[in-house]
């Protein structure tokens, strides 16, 4: 009954697995006539090994068994013996402390929590710890990921190795539920927030026509530069606009007829901005023409018009009233 164990190669990773796949056997056919003589088994074994790396060692175990009396030492430590000599020659004497530095390492990736306890435990038994005590629990926490560890830490406070699993299992559960939801609602995720101004896509308008809903074609959303962007945009990104940034191709000369002129807001043509146009200077104080000030008039400084001290020369001319005593 059931099928025989894979052949033997010398593969050392193997090994362990080739001796349990055999012990099944066995066991399976514990009450077949012919499975319970240990020199048998023995014998049965060899047949699935086989291999250059394997075939001196197969050998040397057939010679063995021959020097064997069947009547006398056809016992259960026969059967023993062999498994002892077959772990000693081929499993990894260094498997213990390699999986021990893998349950160390062993962390819990969201939301695989099966397959994490899977992992885990084989990775515990092959280690030598046995699952439950305190340094197996402590292991056990310390590969979860941090929003599971954080619930599952949570009081009521737990103490066994089966309710820690069973809290992290449900935790699990939760939060992929939680995921599931948000996923289906469109709401941001906590995990994967981005800033995404300027790329969110508009979700579509629906209006019920007839006996069905169909989809409203929305206006497109118009473009502002800074020239009629509104006021509520002026804190905001717009693009830029160069169409009006050319000042005239005219050189100036300054010259002391230039400050005769009036001040022409139309020379220079500022756009992109709402900020409202200089008043011109003047006038100047040396020689009372507008446009320029006078630190900067260029005729000469003969005399100082004081606007504040000037008086009208028709002031004189209005009497002065007599005051009685």
């Amino acid at each position: 009954m059931g099928t025989l164990p894979q052949i033997f190669t010398g593969n050392r990773a193997k090994a362990q697995d080739f001796l349990d796949e055999v012990l099944g056997y066995f066991h399976a056919n514990r009450g077949v006539a012919g499975f319970k003589s240990p020199m048998r088994k023995v014998s049965i074994t060899l047949t699935m090994i086989k291999g250059s790396k394997v075939a001196g060692w197969a050998r040397d175990i057939g010679r063995w068994i021959d020097t064997l009396d069947p009547a006398v030492d056809d016992i259960e430590l026969i059967w023993e013996q062999f498994q002892t000599e077959f772990t000693e020659q081929f499993t990894n004497s260094q498997q213990q402390q390699c999986a021990r530095l893998d349950l160390d390492n062993c962390r819990m990736k969201f939301p695989e929590i099966n397959q994490y306890i899977t992992k885990f435990e084989d990775l515990a038994r092959l280690a030598g710890y046995t699952v439950g005590n305190e340094e197996t629990n402590n292991f056990f926490l310390k590969g979860l990921s941090q929003s599971i560890l954080e619930d599952v830490m949570k009081p009521p406070f737990t103490t066994t190795y089966n309710d820690i699993k069973d809290r992290a299992i449900q935790t699990t559960k939760a939060k992929q539920l939680i995921e599931g939801i948000r996923a289906r609602c469109n709401y941001p995720s906590t995990q994967t927030f981005q800033n995404t101004f300027g790329t969110q896509q508009q979700r579509p308008h629906f209006f019920y026509h007839g006996n069905q809903y169909q989809q409203r074609q929305m206006p497109p959303t118009p473009q502002y530069n800074l020239s009629n962007a509104p006021r509520s945009l002026n804190n905001q990104p717009v693009p830029m606009d160069v169409s009006h940034t050319q000042l005239p191709q005219r050189r100036f000369q300054a010259n002391v007829a230039d400050y005769n002129q009036p001040y022409n807001d139309e020379e220079i043509q500022v756009a992109q901005t709402s900020i409202p146009p200089r008043r011109p200077k003047g006038p100047c104080f040396n020689c009372g023409i507008m446009g320029h000030f006078a630190a900067d008039c260029r005729k000469h400084k003969e005399t100082h018009i004081n606007y504040m001290d000037f008086q009208d020369p028709e002031m004189n001319r209005i009497p002065e009233p007599t005051i009685q005593p």
